[in-house]
C-alpha cells in the first residue's frame, strides 16, 4: 500500500454507530407505531455524542476495537434514554437489538464485553447533560 501511496483509515466509531444502529428493530406501541425516528435520532445523537467523548480516552483506541466502542456508546444512549423517560419500551427494543447484533456480528459483539467502555463513558458524561427537560414528555407523547 505504501508503494501504491494509498491511504487506508478503518471506520471511526461513530460509522460503526450508524452501521449498528440500522440492527433496530421496529416496534409499535398499542397498535400505534411510535415515530420511530423519534427515538432512533435520540440514540443516534446521544451515541454520537458518547463516540466523541471517547476520543479523549487513548486506551478506548488502544485496547479495544472501534466497532466494540461504538456499541458501548449505543448502550450508553439506550440507558440515558431509559432513566430519562422509563419507557418499556425502550427496553424490549434494546432486547431485541442486542440479539440483532449478536447474530448479525456471529456473536462478536456482546453487553458483556463492552462493560468496561460503557462505564467508563459513562463516567466522562456530566449527569446533567442529560437531565430531563420541561418539554421532553411532550415531545415524546407528541411522536407517538
Amino acid at each position: 500500500l505504501k508503494i501504491l501511496e494509498w491511504h487506508v483509515n478503518p471506520p471511526s466509531t461513530l460509522r460503526f454507530v450508524v452501521t449498528l444502529l440500522q440492527l433496530l428493530p421496529e416496534w409499535s406501541l398499542n397498535g400505534k407505531i411510535p415515530v420511530y425516528s423519534t427515538i432512533g435520532n435520540a440514540l443516534y445523537e446521544i451515541s454520537r455524542y458518547f463516540s466523541e467523548l471517547a476520543v479523549f480516552v487513548s486506551r478506548f483506541s488502544l485496547s479495544h476495537k472501534t466497532s466494540e466502542v461504538a456499541y458501548a456508546c449505543i448502550l450508553c444512549a439506550f440507558d440515558i434514554l431509559q432513566k430519562k423517560y422509563s419507557l418499556r419500551i425502550l427496553h424490549m427494543v434494546e432486547t431485541k437489538f442486542i440479539e440483532s447484533v449478536s447474530t448479525q456480528t456471529n456473536s462478536n459483539l456482546q453487553p458483556k464485553d463492552v462493560t468496561l467502555i460503557q462505564k467508563s463513558l459513562m463516567e466522562l458524561c456530566p449527569a446533567k447533560t442529560f437531565a430531563k427537560g420541561e418539554n421532553d414528555d411532550e415531545e415524546i407523547k407528541n411522536s407517538e
